[in-house]
């Protein structure tokens, strides 16, 4: 099982930490399924950074996962 880090805490500067962005999973998440591919890995546990996720309070756009959500069913993870 593979996972990926998600956490969009606010640091003590007030700067909001987005570790999908920081990491690029957001971006490169096809070259990251398919190197979980490569290696056997079957299962991912996915991230959702709700501060992006509810753009209002009770209002949620769950668009930015798309890409991942396509990713892994290209590889079948």
């Amino acid at each position: 099982m593979g996972g990926f880090e998600c956490a969009d805490h606010i640091n003590r500067t007030g700067r909001r930490i987005n570790l999908l962005e920081e990491t690029e999973h957001d971006v490169r998440c096809e070259e990251d399924y398919a190197l979980l591919f490569s290696l056997g890995i079957k299962v991912v546990r996915e991230g959702v950074c709700w501060s992006k996720v509810e753009k209002a309070p009770f209002i949620f756009d769950f668009g930015s996962l798309k890409s991942r959500i396509d990713a892994a069913a290209k590889f079948k993870i």
